[in-house]
């Protein structure tokens, strides 16, 4: 005779070890890692520095919650190339000679945030229809006709979203900054 399975969220796939498993990989989660895996096991990505954790796998879809989605210095991306979508909680170095022309993300909850380090080159952020940016006691022009940018190589900014997918406010800069 076996021993009983006492757990009694043994039939919600919670596992009873302590603690819980934590694997490294080179790329973050999909829907479809689901196999080996228990409800409360950790992912983390080594080449992004992101960690995830599984939260259900109801109906063989597997449902990973981001746990470093706040932190930017956890996604740091160089941009090289002329013009570039802001990702929301991402840390941005504009590297490039002739500029980088950034756009505020369409998609973005209150909270999040974004930094651009300028590098080499200025840097710009351009703003779809209804969008602006509050830089101090100073705001961008609503909609596209509005922006910030650098003055100079090295102008940074911090923005954090405060009406999901339309304002942004700058919690840090430095640099004198062109708002318009």
């Amino acid at each position: 005779m076996g021993v009983p399975n006492l757990n009694p969220l043994g039939y919600l796939g919670v596992k009873e070890k302590n603690p819980p498993n934590i694997k490294l990989f080179t790329r973050d989660p999909t829907v479809n890692d689901i196999t080996g895996w228990d409800i409360g096991d950790f992912w983390i990505n080594t080449v992004d520095k992101t960690s995830w954790q599984l939260l259900s796998k109801a109906a063989g879809v597997a449902d990973w919650e981001s746990l470093s989605s706040t932190n930017p210095e956890n996604s740091y991306e160089e941009i090289t190339s002329a013009t570039h979508v802001i990702e929301v909680n991402k840390l941005y170095g504009a590297n490039r000679a002739g500029g980088v022309a950034f756009t505020l993300p369409s998609i973005a909850p209150v909270g999040t945030v974004f930094e651009i380090n300028g590098i080499l080159g200025n840097w710009s952020i351009a703003q779809a229809a209804g969008q602006y940016i509050r830089v101090g006691d100073t705001t961008s022009t609503t909609g596209v006709g509005g922006s910030v940018s650098a003055s100079a190589v090295g102008d940074c900014i911090k923005c954090r979203c405060i009406i999901a997918n339309t304002a942004w406010i700058s919690f840090g800069l430095q640099g004198n900054l062109t708002i318009v």
